[in-house]
C-alpha cells in the first residue's frame, strides 16, 4: 500500500512537471557570462607544444601549417641552420669556412645579394687568392654557380678552378681531399658560371616501376649530382678588381634524413651491428657497415623518420675517398645487393610495422654493366607517404657469394622529402586550468574548438585527456636514440648507453586519449572536472600539395559545481529487453568553495516508467521540485541545493545492449547551460552488463506473435502483432510474410517503441492491399549485422 501511494504521489508530480525534452536541449553548451576561454593563437604558444623538430612552418598572425619542403634549391643559402664536429671536437656552423684573404667580407658571397661582392686582398700573393664555403652538412649537390659583379672597381675572376669534397678527413686534422669540379681553360669576362656535377662514384639508378614494367608516374628523373660539404675556389691568375658576388650551391631538394634523431625517430640495426644513424648524420667521417657472420641473421635495418613525409628520393652514398684510397681494403665501401621497403606507419595484426617491399634485391640492377657493385644507389618512385624504411641485405647468388655477408659502408643515406610533411601530431603542454583562472580548483571543460583553413585533402583531428596530478618520468635511451626500460638501461654497458631524461608527466589518475574530434565545437570527450588537461592535435593531407592552416584553439571552461563526484549503479546486471529496477547513487566529493548542485541528469537506455522513479537525499525519501523525461534521458530538479549530501535515483528501465553505460551529470539554475560529468566511483562503476547477451550470438529476442487472426472487420483479432527486441546491434529489422510455397507476401512496417522494443502488425494484406485467401503463412524477422544475418520465423493462420 505503501509502495502504491508513493508512486501515485510521483506519478502526479510527473505529470504537471512532464516536459518531453530534446536530446539536444539537455546537453546544450553555451559561451554564456560564467565561461572561460583559454586561446592559443601566438607563436609563442604554439613553440611550448611538443612537435617533431622542423616540421611546422609558423605564420607572422600566429598560425602554424606543417612544413613545406622545396625542391631544386640552392643550399647555400641555409648553411648557418647546419652544424658539425671538427676533429677537435668543437661544433661550427656552415658559411664560409676560410678565405686566403680579406675574410671580413667572405660572407658576402652567401648572402643571397648579387650586389655584394668579396674581393681578395690586392696586396696579397696569388696563393692567398683563394675561399672555401662549408655547407655545413655532406648534401647532394647538382650544379655549382658562380656570379661575379661587373661595375666599376669589381670585375669577375678571369682564371679559376672550382673543387668540392664531401668532407672526408684525409689526416686527424680537418684536411680534406678535393677534386676538380670545373675551372676555366682560357681567360674568361662572363658573369655567370655554372658547372654541373657527375658523381665520382659509379651509380646505380633505379626506377619503381609497375607489374606492367612501367615507371612510376611522378618518378623524378632528373639531373645527376654528387657528395659534396666543401667547396674550394682557387683564382689562377691575378687581375685588377677581381670579385666574386655569389656561390649558389644546387641541391635536387631538402634531405630529412638530417634531424631524424631530433625528431624523435630511429634509426637502428635488427641485430645491433654498429650504429647505423651515423649514415644519416650529414658528416662524411662517419659510416655504418656490417658484416653477417655464419648462423646470424641477415644484415637489416629499420628506420623510423619520425613522422609521417611524401618521400619521392631515397639515395644510399658510399665514401669516394675509401673507394680511391682502398682504406677498408678490396671493394669493400661498395654497397652491396638489397631490398628497399617502405611504409606509411600502418601495422601488422601482431603490432609489427607493415611494409611495403619497393624495390627487391636484385644483384643485376646494382652491376648493370659493370663488374663492381656501385658506390651511389638512387631510387625514385613515385611521392608516396613514408615513416617508416627498411633495407636487408640479400645474398644474390654466384655472383656475390664473396660478399655475401656484407652491406658495404654507408656515409649517408639521403631521404628526399617533397611538398608538406604528409602528417604531424603537434601535443600542447600540461595545461593547468585552476592556475589560468587563478584559484587553483578543478574545471568543467565545455568544448574544444579551432579556426583553421582546409584546402582540399587537407584535414585537422584533435583528441584530449585530462588528469588532477603531475609527476616526475625517466626516459632512457641507447646511443642510437632508442628508448629502452630502466631495467635494460642498467644491464647495458656504458659504450651503448644514450642520455637519460626526466620530464613531468601525466600522473597516476589520468585519462587515456579520448577518441578522435572530427569537428570544431565538439562536446569535451575527456573527463570532467579535471584540473588539467592536453590537447594533440594531427594535421596532414591525402596529397603532398596541400596542407591545413591553423589559425588559433580554445577551449571552454567554467567552476566546478564540486571538486569532484562520484557515481555508480546497481544492480550491475540485467536481462534484455524486460523491464527493471535500477538504483543510481551519486556521491559528491566537495571543497569548501563549490556551489554546490542542484539539478541531476541522467542518460537512460530508454524512457523510465514515472511510477516508478524514486529520489532519496542522504537515504531519505525526497519530493523532486520536478521532473522531465524524454526518450533517453531523466532530468530531476533537487528541491534544495546540496554540497555534501549523497543522492539516490531509483527507476526502472529496459537494456538491449551489453555493457550499457549510464552517463550522470549535476548541474545547477544559476548556471543552466553547463552541466558537470560525474565520474565512476570505482572501474565501471555505471556500467550494467546483459551476460545473457554477452555469452551469446543472439540477436534477436522476446519474440511474440498472434498465432490466428481473422480480418474481417468485426474489431476482433483482425490483425497480428509481432513483437520483439534486437541485441548487440542497432541495424533495422526486417519483417517479411511468405507463402508456404516461397512467395513473398508482403513487406510489413514497424516502429521502435518507448521500451526499446519493436512492433510490427499484419492485417492480412498483401504487397497490393488485396486480403489474402484463408490459409497458413510464414512471419519472418529478420536483422543483419556486421556478423551475419540472423532470422526468426512463426506460423500465422489466417480464417474467417
Amino acid at each position: 500500500m505503501k509502495r502504491f501511494i508513493r508512486s501515485q504521489r510521483l506519478l502526479w508530480l510527473f505529470i504537471l512537471s512532464l516536459l518531453i525534452v530534446p536530446d539536444f536541449a539537455l546537453y546544450a553548451q553555451t559561451s554564456g557570462a560564467a565561461t572561460q576561454v583559454y586561446r592559443v593563437n601566438r607563436r609563442s604558444q604554439w613553440q611550448q607544444w611538443t612537435f617533431p623538430a622542423g616540421t611546422l612552418d609558423f605564420g607572422l598572425s600566429g598560425s602554424l601549417t606543417p612544413a613545406r619542403y622545396k625542391g631544386l634549391h640552392n643550399a647555400a643559402l641555409n648553411v648557418g641552420a647546419f652544424t658539425h664536429g671538427l676533429a677537435g671536437g668543437r661544433q661550427v656552423s656552415g658559411g664560409v669556412w676560410k678565405a686566403g684573404s680579406n675574410e671580413a667580407a667572405a660572407h658576402r658571397i652567401i648572402d643571397g645579394d648579387s650586389t655584394t661582392f668579396w674581393q681578395p686582398d690586392a696586396d696579397a700573393p696569388l696563393e692567398d687568392w683563394w675561399i672555401e664555403i662549408d655547407l655545413g652538412r655532406a648534401t647532394m649537390v647538382t650544379e655549382v654557380r658562380l656570379i661575379f659583379p661587373d661595375e666599376e672597381g669589381a670585375r669577375p675572376f678571369r682564371e679559376f678552378r672550382v673543387f668540392g669534397s664531401e668532407g672526408r678527413r684525409v689526416t686527424r686534422n680537418d684536411v680534406f681531399s678535393f677534386h676538380l669540379i670545373g675551372g676555366t681553360t682560357r681567360p674568361i669576362e662572363e658573369t655567370l658560371v655554372s658547372y654541373k656535377l657527375d658523381p665520382l662514384v659509379r651509380e646505380a639508378r633505379r626506377v619503381r616501376q609497375s607489374r606492367e614494367g612501367v615507371d612510376d608516374a611522378g618518378a623524378a628523373t632528373d639531373a645527376n649530382y654528387d657528395l659534396v660539404q666543401f667547396i674550394r675556389i682557387l683564382v689562377d691568375a691575378k687581375t685588377a678588381d677581381a670579385a666574386l658576388a655569389e656561390v649558389e650551391v644546387y641541391t635536387p631538394g631538402e634531405n630529412i634524413a638530417l634531424g631524424t634523431l631530433e625528431r624523435g625517430g630511429t634509426i637502428q640495426e635488427r641485430a645491433g651491428r654498429g650504429f647505423a644513424f651515423k649514415m644519416a648524420d650529414g658528416d662524411a667521417n662517419s659510416d655504418w657497415g656490417a658484416t653477417r657472420g655464419r648462423g646470424q641473421d641477415p644484415i637489416a635495418w629499420d628506420w623510423d623518420l619520425g613522422t609521417l613525409f611524401w618521400i619521392d628520393r631515397i639515395v644510399f652514398r658510399t665514401s669516394d675517398f675509401l673507394l680511391r684510397t682502398l682504406v677498408y681494403g678490396s671493394n669493400l665501401p661498395h654497397i652491396r645487393t638489397h631490398s628497399l621497403s617502405v611504409s606509411d606507419g600502418r601495422r601488422t595484426l601482431t603490432g609489427a610495422v607493415d611494409y611495403e617491399e619497393l624495390f627487391v634485391g636484385d644483384a643485376a640492377s646494382l652491376l648493370s654493366t659493370s663488374s663492381e657493385f656501385p658506390g651511389q644507389v638512387t631510387y625514385l618512385f613515385a611521392p608516396r607517404p613514408v615513416r617508416f624504411i627498411a633495407a636487408e641485405w640479400i645474398s644474390s647468388g654466384d655472383g656475390d657469394v664473396i660478399f655475401s655477408g656484407q652491406s658495404g659502408f654507408l656515409i649517408e643515406t639521403l631521404v628526399y622529402a617533397t611538398g608538406h610533411v604528409a602528417q604531424v601530431e603537434v601535443t600542447s603542454d600540461f595545461i593547468d586550468l585552476g592556475r589560468i583562472d587563478g584559484d587553483n580548483r578543478v574545471k568543467v571543460i565545455d568544448a574544444i574548438s579551432w579556426v583553421a583553413d582546409l584546402p582540399e585533402g587537407a584535414y585537422i583531428q584533435a583528441r584530449t585527456r585530462s588528469g588532477n596530478s603531475l609527476q616526475e618520468i625517466y626516459t632512457y635511451f641507447r646511443k642510437d636514440g632508442t628508448e629502452v626500460t630502466k631495467e635494460q638501461y642498467d644491464q647495458m654497458p656504458n659504450a651503448l648507453r644514450g642520455p637519460t631524461e626526466s620530464v613531468i608527466g601525466a600522473g597516476t589518475d589520468w585519462s587515456e586519449w579520448s577518441n578522435f574530434y572530427q569537428r570544431s565545437g565538439e562536446r569535451f570527450r575527456s573527463p570532467s572536472p579535471r584540473l588539467y588537461l592536453q590537447i594533440q592535435l594531427i594535421l596532414g593531407s591525402d596529397r603532398p600539395e596541400t596542407a591545413p592552416t591553423v589559425h588559433s584553439m580554445s577551449i571552454g571552461f567554467t567552476d566546478a559545481f564540486l571538486s569532484g563526484v562520484q557515481g555508480e549503479i546497481q544492480p550491475r546486471m540485467a536481462e534484455p529487453g524486460v523491464e527493471q529496477l535500477f538504483s543510481y547513487r551519486i556521491v559528491p566529493l566537495p571543497e569548501s568553495r563549490d556551489t554546490g548542485f542542484d539539478r541531476i541528469l541522467l542518460r537512460t537506455p530508454s524512457p523510465v516508467v514515472p511510477g516508478d522513479l524514486v529520489l532519496r537525499i542522504d537515504g531519505d525519501e525526497t519530493v523532486p521540485a520536478s521532473v522531465s523525461i524524454s526518450q533517453d534521458s531523466l532530468f530531476v530538479e533537487l528541491p534544495r541545493t546540496l554540497r555534501r549530501q549523497e543522492v539516490e535515483l531509483t527507476f526502472s528501465s529496459i537494456l538491449k545492449d551489453n555493457a550499457t553505460l549510464f552517463k550522470a551529470f549535476v548541474g545547477s539554475e544559476r548556471q543552466p547551460e553547463i552541466w558537470q560529468p560525474v565520474d565512476p566511483l570505482s572501474r565501471s562503476a555505471t556500467t550494467v552488463y546483459l551476460p545473457s547477451v554477452a555469452g551469446s550470438s543472439r540477436l534477436i529476442a522476446g519474440l511474440t506473435v498472434r498465432s490466428i487472426i481473422s480480418p474481417n472487420g468485426d474489431g476482433v483479432g483482425d490483425e497480428a502483432e509481432i513483437r520483439f527486441q534486437v541485441l548487440k546491434t542497432d541495424a533495422p529489422a526486417k519483417v517479411q510474410i511468405y507463402a508456404l510455397d516461397g512467395r513473398l507476401v508482403r513487406d510489413l512496417e514497424g516502429h521502435l517503441q518507448p521500451d526499446q522494443s519493436y512492433l510490427f502488425s499484419w492485417t492480412g494484406f498483401d504487397q497490393g492491399d488485396n486480403l489474402v485467401p484463408p490459409g497458413v503463412y510464414l512471419c519472418k524477422v529478420s536483422v543483419e549485422a556486421q556478423t551475419g544475418t540472423q532470422s526468426r520465423q512463426h506460423l500465422i493462420s489466417v480464417a474467417y
